[in-house]
């Protein structure tokens, strides 16, 4: 989440609920895709 937090700082955003779900989708996705990465290439 530190680098969700991180990748999003430089926005000014109010958060309310629907944001915040969102955002943590995306991090999500990315999270998964690193993750994927890493596995396909070890």
């Amino acid at each position: 989440m530190s680098f969700c937090h991180l990748f999003f700082e430089g926005r000014v955003v109010e958060l309310d609920l629907y944001s915040f779900v969102y955002i943590a989708y995306i991090c999500q996705l990315m999270i998964k895709l690193i993750f994927g990465l890493i596995v396909k290439f070890l």
